[in-house]
């Protein structure tokens, strides 16, 4: 509309005799060009917009605003897809067993969660719950386990770890024996969260354990071993999901307790 690229004109572009809307543009590629240079801020210094043409005033306005909001999707997008957590979710590992076995005097349930990345998990906690079919009371269909970590309540995952509920008389299954559970519609839901040391972000990851799943007097293989030419502790994550058969009661923890209750009752009456 103003006549830059009219032939009459493009000669006079350097003098004093004419105008432009920009100077030290000739053609489309060094109209191409000065788009760039406003785009990315880079700015030569030999080609620049004058007074004379409001329409191309506004134009470098529009495309400079567009220019900053491609650069802040761009730079918005790469962030999130590096510190994106969803992957992270699939590095940590659970058991695909959860067992029951004796420690001390108490029956215990007892799962695996295991961390295959050497980053941390900072303020790891995991909770369990029993979903139980209960068409009486809607309230007893879910219920909050009580669990404890072997090595701290504080989940760092330097190491596996096993979460431990102990069958009390608090417990849902304190009255439940081997075969009780085999015949149970019952599964155990399991919750890991935490926070990656790297980038901050939170992350999350589930597991479950039906009745089938869930083994009566097994324990867990140990997995982790001192090595002396290494000259620290090695991990081996083969043995993550072994186990193996020992000799654990029967019963239910209810009748395990009366059991112990009896027979320290009849000690001490003998010692009497």
């Amino acid at each position: 509309m103003h006549g830059d690229f009219e032939p009459d004109h493009l000669p006079h572009v350097t003098n004093s005799t004419w105008e432009p809307c920009v100077r030290e543009i000739y053609s489309f590629t060094s109209l191409f060009l000065f788009s760039i240079e406003i785009h990315t801020t880079i700015g030569y210094g030999s080609r620049s917009i004058t007074l004379e043409c409001p329409s191309a005033m506004l134009t470098m306005c529009i495309e400079s605003i567009l220019g900053t909001i491609t650069q802040s999707f761009i730079v918005g997008i790469v962030f999130a897809k590096l510190t994106r957590p969803k992957n992270r979710a699939h590095t940590l590992l659970f058991s695909k067993n959860a067992i029951i076995n004796q420690r001390d005097r108490n029956l215990c349930l007892i799962f695996r969660i295991g961390n295959t990345r050497k980053s941390r998990i900072l303020a790891g906690n995991v909770q369990a719950y029993l979903i139980r079919h209960s068409p009486v009371d809607v309230l007893e269909s879910q219920i909050k386990l009580c669990l404890s970590m072997d090595s701290s309540e504080n989940i760092s995952f330097m190491f596996p770890v096993c979460a431990v509920h102990t069958i009390d008389e608090d417990s849902p299954f304190y009255s439940m024996s081997a075969s009780d559970i085999i015949k149970a519609d019952i599964e155990i839901l399991v919750v890991f969260e935490g926070t990656i040391e790297s980038t901050g972000q939170p992350v999350q990851a589930k597991s479950s354990y039906t009745n089938q799943e869930i083994l009566w007097g097994h324990r867990f293989l140990e997995m982790v071993e001192y090595r002396k030419e290494k000259y620290g502790f090695l991990i081996d994550y083969a043995k993550f999901n072994e186990t193996y058969p020992i000799s654990t009661p029967l019963c239910s923890a209810k009748q395990l307790n009366h059991f112990y209750e009896h027979n320290l009752r009849k000690l001490k009456d003998s010692i009497r």
